[in-house]
């Protein structure tokens, strides 16, 4: 459902989708990379549930 939004809101705003998403992507990425990063300082410095 929310896909369908967003598809929605950028033929509204009259983007295509492939520019929004070759735009998006590497913001995703870091998000991933700066979680992993976290994971990793956690697990070295044994803050966690184990």
């Amino acid at each position: 459902m929310i896909a369908g939004l967003a598809i929605a809101g950028l033929a509204i705003a009259g983007i295509p989708y492939t520019k929004w998403f070759k735009w998006v992507w590497p913001l995703v990425l870091i998000q991933i990379a700066i979680g992993i990063i976290f994971l990793i300082i956690a697990h070295f410095i044994q803050n966690g549930p184990f």
